[in-house]
């Protein structure tokens, strides 16, 4: 069985359960409903995998990695910070490049939220050369992972199916990119307040 603490792996069966997710998918829906029918100028293709459109910072997505933290700090078995949450949908035919990530993402998380069809894209990470793990993820699974030092990737999307994931990225408290928990912080100010939500007695301290 694979552990982040033994491995650096480890996949989380079920984090969003089965009402909550019901509800983020509809939510998510919604959301696409409307890029459908007016398309916002980042919807398209992003350069590093072609047919993986962007989704923007969504505040649910972020709700949801905020949430996420006490559960990935216990099973890095260390304290964490988020950096970012980065939702995509991938069209039939997108395919991830092996590829490492950037020093934001020293813990990186994938949650699959639809499979449409109801079948599994597989990710693939690689912990040593030649060790590689075929990861399955349903709806509401979260694969956790080091993203800066195990490659990783997924094969082309199937013809017909469609995926929607959400990354999820963290640091590692006293480590050497700690501060890019501030840096994604100071570029979406608004943001900080689901890190450290105001109580309601500060917001209306008396009746509007």
């Amino acid at each position: 069985m694979l552990t982040f603490k033994h491995n650096k792996i480890e996949v989380l069966r079920g984090v969003i359960d089965p009402v909550a997710l019901d509800a983020v998918q509809r939510l998510v829906r919604l959301t696409l409903s409307g890029y459908a029918d007016d398309p916002p100028g980042f919807f398209r293709s992003d350069p590093q995998v072609k047919l993986r459109y962007p989704l923007a910072r969504m505040h649910l997505t972020e709700a949801i990695m905020y949430a996420l933290t006490p559960k990935i700090r216990e099973i890095v078995g260390a304290e964490v910070l988020p950096t970012y949450s980065f939702p995509v949908i991938n069209f039939p035919g997108a395919e991830l490049e092996r590829h490492t990530d950037r020093p934001a993402c020293e813990v990186t998380c994938t949650l699959t939220l639809i499979n449409e069809p109801e079948t599994i894209w597989p990710i693939f990470i690689e912990e040593a050369p030649g060790k590689v793990h075929r990861l399955d993820l349903n709806p509401g699974d979260v694969a956790a992972y080091d993203g800066i030092a195990y490659p990783h990737w997924r094969e082309a999307q199937p013809e017909g199916h469609y995926n929607v994931s959400v990354f999820y990225h963290y640091v590692l408290v006293g480590g050497p990119f700690e501060d890019w928990h501030r840096k994604e912080l100071r570029q979406h100010m608004k943001l900080s307040e689901l890190y450290e939500p105001k109580r309601l007695s500060q917001l209306f301290p008396t009746p509007p």
